[in-house]
């Protein structure tokens, strides 16, 4: 049996001061698949992108985050 299809499985992240539990990592996901460019996140949220969902790093490049060295990706 041949699997088309990748399914993602997540694990709770504490992300801020936030729990992000999987259905809400999913739906991240979904959506950030969807912009083309992401105008400010967070130093925690990018970390989760760069770990998560490597192909999505060109979307968050240069956004600025909670300190001067997060403007560098």
């Amino acid at each position: 049996m041949r699997r088309d299809k990748v399914r993602r499985t997540y694990l709770p992240r504490i992300i801020g001061d936030k729990v992000m539990m999987p259905a809400d990592l999913k739906r991240l996901h979904k959506s950030m698949l969807d912009v083309e460019h992401i105008g400010i996140i967070s130093d925690e949220m990018r970390e989760v992108v760069e770990e998560l969902w490597p192909e999505l790093e060109a979307a968050a490049k240069g956004t600025i985050g909670d300190s001067p060295e997060s403007l560098v990706f």
